[in-house]
């Protein structure tokens, strides 16, 4: 494996080991002994991270699942891979017994894909959340307990070719949300839902809010809407290697297959400049991934927007700690705001 693409690995890691709070796992030292990829030895990303998954197991099941997580990013590409990926579900599960948290299985377009539901209720409006296109539904396991606390019934969801996702990334799988809206009618308020989209998954949320009117405001980090999708040939040469090939896994294409079908993927410009929902946009403006140009894209085509930028790379990862707090916030804020504009609309 090129040594260039271990380092992509170490460094776009950091943003997911940010995101969790880790006190028992040592993830700078992990980094320091891996030295290769996908050799299922001794040094290798999966070897280390499943090492330090298993020696802080007892003390801390939490950590020893994200670490198996870590194991797998940025997919299940190996054997080794594919079996700490099958402990982490395990663990998971395991887990949830008393804790009012369940997994639930849809089928849709003849494939499989799993969420996680908590405080399901149809008087309380829904925030659903998904991560991108190389975080699995148990990184995110957090808004499973702080958004009943905020209110909201919760379903975590996964990105096409994730995790338990089964379903390929194309241009219409925003229709994944729609299906899951119309399963949980009756169950949660989703005529007031609420969507928090990490990366490529804000991409669909905001997809699926040009076609169904049951998405009420939309929070969203760093998604890719249309510059990414048009980038020139130059420009996505120097796209980094792990985002290639990751969506290319969930493309489920060749590099040079995305390649030609990428501006496929791009949102409706005339539509996304005729959607009224509040939308929340964290933009960082050293991205790698994201041309700055999509900046002045959204600033020009999203009409309710709440913009935020941080100096930093993809995702933020050095402002994680503000990330994590406007998230909520910012979400409840909007349920707060359409529902005064519904008391003021029928005059009570």
């Amino acid at each position: 494996m090129d040594k260039n693409y271990l380092h992509e690995l170490k460094n776009f890691v950091e943003l997911h080991i940010k995101s969790q709070y880790l006190k028992h796992v040592e993830p700078l030292n992990v980094l320091d002994r891996i030295f290769s990829y996908d050799n299922e030895t001794e040094g290798s990303w999966e070897y280390e991270w499943l090492r330090e998954g298993n020696r802080v197991l007892e003390k801390s099941p939490s950590e020893a699942i994200q670490c198996y997580n870590f194991a797998r990013f940025p997919y299940a590409n190996n054997e080794m891979q594919k079996e700490v990926y099958n402990k982490l579900v395990e663990s998971f599960t395991s887990s949830l017994v008393n804790t009012g948290i369940k997994k639930e299985y849809h089928c849709f377009q003849d494939n499989v894909f799993t969420v996680y539901t908590s405080n399901l209720s149809p008087e309380k409006p829904l925030l659903l959340v998904m991560g991108g296109i190389v975080s699995i539904k148990e990184q995110w396991y957090k808004f499973l307990e702080v958004g009943p606390l905020l209110g909201f019934s919760v379903i975590v969801a996964e990105f096409p070719n994730v995790g338990e996702n089964s379903l390929t990334f194309k241009a219409n799988s925003y229709e994944m949300i729609q299906e899951i809206l119309n399963h949980y009618e009756g169950e949660v308020d989703v005529e007031n839902s609420y969507y928090v989209g990490m990366s490529f998954g804000g991409q669909l949320g905001i997809q699926c809010a040009l076609k169904d009117s049951r998405i009420k405001g939309i929070v969203t980090v760093g998604a890719p809407l249309y510059e990414f999708y048009n980038l020139a040939n130059n420009d996505w040469d120097n796209i980094p290697v792990i985002t290639k090939k990751t969506l290319s896994h969930v493309c489920a294409l060749t590099e040079l297959e995305l390649k030609e079908n990428l501006s496929n993927l791009s949102i409706d410009v005339k539509a996304l400049s005729k959607l009224k929902i509040p939308i929340t946009y964290v933009f960082s403006l050293k991205d790698e991934i994201i041309p700055i140009t999509e900046l002045e894209f959204i600033q020009r085509n999203i009409n309710n927007l709440d913009l935020i930028t941080f100096d930093d790379v993809h995702g933020s990862p050095n402002h994680m700690d503000q990330i994590q707090k406007l998230i909520p916030e910012k979400i409840l804020n909007q349920y707060k705001d359409n529902q005064s504009k519904v008391i003021t609309d029928l005059n009570i």
